[in-house]
């Protein structure tokens, strides 16, 4: 399974070979509408879902978390479930809408 997400005007492309059933799914992104995010996390429900039918697991549960690097203070365009958001959504940062280069972000900076 392909999972394409634009995050910043550039294309990640993820290939997910293992079976994402009952596990944690961590998904992290630099800078959210939650327009992508949630179109990202509404795919990756339907293929669990289809990878569950056809291995016989549809009783293993797989939860879904959220890691921003960069949480804007704006309106969100893109709809999350409330547990999600509640218990499973993290942000490094919380900030005014802003531009926010993340070319200069790497793994020292946010230690």
């Amino acid at each position: 399974m392909k999972l394409m997400i634009p995050v910043l005007y550039v294309l990640l492309v993820f290939q997910l070979d293992a079976p994402l059933i009952g596990i944690l799914v961590e998904v992290v992104v630099a800078n959210e509408s939650r327009q992508t995010l949630s179109y990202a996390i509404r795919e990756l429900e339907k293929d669990v879902s289809e990878q569950a039918k056809k291995s016989g697991r549809e009783n293993e549960e797989t939860t879904f978390g959220i890691f921003v690097l960069h949480n804007k203070h704006k309106p969100k365009r893109g709809i999350l479930p409330d547990d999600l958001i509640n218990e499973r959504y993290w942000a490094a940062e919380h900030i005014h809408d802003l531009w926010v280069s993340t070319s200069r972000v790497t793994y020292a900076n946010l230690c």
